[in-house]
């Protein structure tokens, strides 16, 4: 019998983050909608298992600690495409593994991927819960990724702004994960076409 990991992250009434973990055994066809009940039963809240998909997320967590999203619909092979495509355009703009804010822009772009209107609050909420650390540390660190990378553009010019079009400043946190995000869904529909 294999056991399985699901990680429950929600918010309540009062806008507070919630997080439950699950250990059950394995299934071969486990959908969302199951695991939702699941988590209903288990933290015994019947309003959980109404909770619209913008107020819930469940995760699988993996042996090796990694966490996949589990959503309603099977987009698991364009939300993986997805996230190559932001790790190969931040390699592109000089925003190398190297910095800690290139791993949470590449987990805010597989949170967009799924949940395009999330605020910046929850966005950085979210990010800190599943990489251990504090939101303030989320955002610390992709506004100074972002301030590294927009001062070594020479030579990249037309990189930049075919991502950030119209940008002559240094954009903000938001600014920039938008764009980022946006580039990479129009590039996957020019692709498809």
């Amino acid at each position: 019998m294999t056991i399985a990991k699901y990680f429950y992250v929600w918010v309540d009434e009062t806008q507070s983050i919630q997080k439950l973990i699950v250990e059950m055994e394995e299934l071969e066809h486990t959908t969302y909608q199951d695991l939702q009940m699941l988590g209903s039963i288990i933290s015994k809240n019947d309003e959980f298992a109404g909770l619209p998909e913008n107020k819930l997320q469940i995760f699988k967590i993996c042996a090796d600690g990694r966490m996949i999203e589990i959503t309603k619909d099977i987009r698991d092979d364009s939300a993986a495409l997805h996230r190559e495509a932001a790790m190969t355009t931040l390699h592109k703009l000089g925003l190398t593994s190297r910095y800690q804010g290139h791993k949470f822009l590449v987990e805010a772009m597989s949170v967009l991927y799924y949940k395009r209107n999330i605020s910046s609050t929850l966005l950085y909420k979210l990010i800190a819960e599943q990489q251990n650390t504090s939101p303030a540390n989320v955002e610390r660190s992709i506004r100074h990724s972002i301030i590294t990378t927009w001062g070594k553009i020479k030579g990249r010019e037309s990189y930049f702004q075919s991502v950030f079009p119209g940008y002559e400043r240094k954009p903000t946190n938001r600014e920039f994960i938008i764009s980022l995000n946006n580039y990479i869904r129009s590039r996957a529909v020019s692709e498809k076409v």
